[in-house]
């Protein structure tokens, strides 16, 4: 049974600089290695957790690698994309059993604008 969900916003590079200047005080150059990290870290956890659900990995890493995206997420001002990360981490926590490589892979195209322009 698939869930109907409604998504945030897709993310923006320029959303998120405003965030790193807004709540950090940060210079444009330090915005930029932020952004940059930021979405190294993306690329980390997306692809950790696709790797975690194509190949059957548990439900406990599928949770932690969940909490760790949320974390990314939050330090990028995305509260509602960190929302939908905390879905993924409370619902494989609690062992239900859902299409997590669908939720992933909305949170990968919500973010995309980030990756892509960073060449990741």
């Amino acid at each position: 049974m698939k869930t109907q969900r409604t998504m945030p916003s897709k993310v923006s590079r320029d959303r998120v600089r405003s965030h790193f200047q807004e709540v950090y005080s940060l210079s444009r150059e330090q915005v930029e290695i932020m952004l940059k990290s930021s979405a190294q870290s993306l690329t980390t956890f997306l692809s950790a957790l696709e790797d975690a659900v194509d190949n059957g990995r548990s439900l406990p890493e599928i949770a932690r690698l969940g909490h760790g995206l949320k974390g990314v997420l939050l330090n990028m001002g995305e509260e509602g994309w960190a929302e939908v990360a905390r879905n993924l981490e409370s619902s494989a926590a609690a062992g239900k059993s859902m299409d997590y490589g669908e939720i992933v892979a909305a949170i990968r195209l919500g973010v995309d604008a980030v990756l892509e322009e960073s060449g990741l």
